[in-house]
């Protein structure tokens, strides 16, 4: 499997047939050397990500800062997070001085955290990663001040950019009640921040409530014990 900026360059094909797959051209070098990685795909090379993924299992990643900038020259970021070990993605989640490459990983990660509540692990790189948005991300704006004690005014922090994403915040709280109690302190504005996800924690667990009546209503008592389990562990944070 090769990623590769517009058609790729192809060495062989059969005779009949349509053209569903092919040998290719793909860029030979040290695939533990992201920044040769990177500038091989700015200029149109083809990376194969065979060769990557049977690197990348062995020989970690270790910086954030080159894994993020090579995810931004990718033509699939996708094929590039699978790439690498579950493990090592929450590694350099953990590392990272900004959320930069937490939002990336939000935007493409394959999975994009379809699952459900009692398949949730530890090793999440998805909910890890909305995790670490909810709680470093940056402030909405520099006149911004926190509303979660009611003072009206605009909010400093918000859940709309995962949200907006269709991430299911619910189930990013619940994978937090489980794996990530280690992982609340933050370096600025801890009052501020803290303001903000009681006020998340609180909305978030009355929308599982509200979902289980709904499910109660409609018969589904499956679905309902599920929504009362999530508010539970929600809560529990």
């Amino acid at each position: 499997m090769i990623d590769q900026v517009g058609f790729p360059l192809i060495r062989s094909e059969a005779r009949y047939g349509p053209l569903i797959s092919c040998d290719a051209f793909a860029a030979r070098g040290d695939y533990t050397n992201l920044q040769w990685m990177a500038d091989k795909i700015q200029h149109g090379h083809a990376i194969n990500w065979d060769r990557a993924t049977s690197q990348w299992q062995t020989q970690y990643i270790t910086s954030p800062k080159p894994f993020d900038h090579l995810l931004s020259v990718c033509p699939d970021p996708g094929k590039c997070l699978s790439a690498v070990a579950p493990q090592n993605l929450c590694m350099l989640i953990n590392s990272a001085s900004t959320t930069s490459l937490a939002e990336k990983i939000v935007r493409f990660f394959p999975s994009r955290g379809g699952v459900l509540p009692e398949d949730i692990v530890e090793d999440s790189p998805f909910f890890m990663a909305a995790w670490q948005m909810l709680r470093n991300q940056p402030p909405c704006g520099p006149a911004a001040h926190s509303t979660a004690g009611g003072s009206g005014g605009v909010e400093r922090y918000t859940a709309g950019v995962l949200t907006e994403s269709g991430v299911d915040l619910s189930m990013v709280l619940n994978w937090a009640s489980r794996f990530a109690l280690h992982l609340l302190d933050v370096e600025d504005d801890r009052k501020g921040r803290s303001e903000f996800l009681g006020s998340l924690l609180c909305q978030t667990a009355r929308g599982c409530l509200c979902d289980a009546d709904k499910a109660e209503t409609a018969g589904d008592e499956v679905k309902a014990r599920r929504c009362r389990q999530m508010a539970v562990e929600v809560w529990s944070i």
